[in-house]
């Protein structure tokens, strides 16, 4: 298939749809618990290599009106954190918020966690055309991974990659082969194509240097990037990085086909 160079996706690379048969829903979102304005419910993945866990966080219902953008995300080394309550409230997009296992089996579980929300997303409520992969420290690292992957099995689509306070550096899983034959970090990945990011790096040196360093490579190869900054403490800048993807969300459209967003 040739590469094709489309304006509107911003992608020079082809994607196709494909069934995945790697996931499986396990548990139900049936009863979900309240949480001020929101509803968020346990749900299980199976998996071949055994069953993933995962929290669902949906919007307020005053915000819902066509099924909104489905969000997988991944913690900082596996902790629970503030990002999906403040992207699900603030951004209105639903967030599967995924535990992978032990390191060394973190991608197979996360590849297979956004895998299984490609196909179904309307069991979620939310719309499979706009997905997106979102991440926290190391867990950043793996949704910087995914969308690679992503780019390079053309599927699935994927609409931005959310990095927030990225540690890209550190591995967060031996699963996936090294990149261009290097330790498999993204900073030394070819991104070439790969989907939009939005990132949330430190004003600091310290830690804005693999966000930096990473927004820098991606805008060198021509992907869209909005790179914002707070102090790197917990929870700090999430209301301007949630504001950031309800913006781009509003202004993006979808094609017929499930093609990735493009803001005007």
């Amino acid at each position: 298939m040739p590469i094709r160079h489309d304006r509107h996706t911003r992608s020079a690379f082809p994607f196709r749809p494909r069934a995945s048969n790697l996931g499986a829903v396990f548990g139900s979102p049936s009863d979900p618990t309240d949480t001020g304005a929101q509803r968020v419910a346990a749900l299980q993945l199976r998996s071949a290599a055994g069953r993933l866990t995962a929290d669902v966080t949906w919007p307020a219902a005053a915000q819902l009106g066509p099924a909104p953008a489905l969000v997988v995300y991944f913690a900082d080394a596996g902790a629970r954190d503030a990002v999906p309550r403040v992207l699900s409230c603030e951004a209105g997009v639903v967030v599967l918020a995924v535990r992978c296992r032990a390191r060394r089996d973190a991608f197979t579980d996360a590849a297979t966690a956004l895998e299984w929300a490609a196909d179904h997303a309307a069991e979620l409520d939310a719309d499979g055309r706009r997905l997106l992969v979102a991440g926290h420290g190391t867990g950043a690292r793996l949704a910087a991974e995914l969308a690679l992957h992503a780019r390079d099995e053309r599927w699935p689509r994927l609409l931005r990659q959310v990095l927030v306070y990225p540690r890209l550096g550190v591995p967060e899983s031996r699963s996936r082969p090294a990149l261009d034959g290097g330790d498999g970090s993204p900073l030394r990945a070819d991104v070439a194509g790969v989907a939009p990011a939005i990132v949330l790096t430190s004003r600091g040196p310290a830690l804005r240097d693999d966000g930096g360093r990473y927004a820098t490579r991606l805008r060198q190869a021509g992907v869209d990037v909005e790179e914002l900054h707070g102090d790197g403490a917990a929870g700090a800048g999430l209301g301007d990085l949630a504001r950031a993807l309800r913006r781009q969300l509003a202004t993006g459209r979808v094609d017929s086909t499930g093609a990735r967003l493009s803001s005007q």
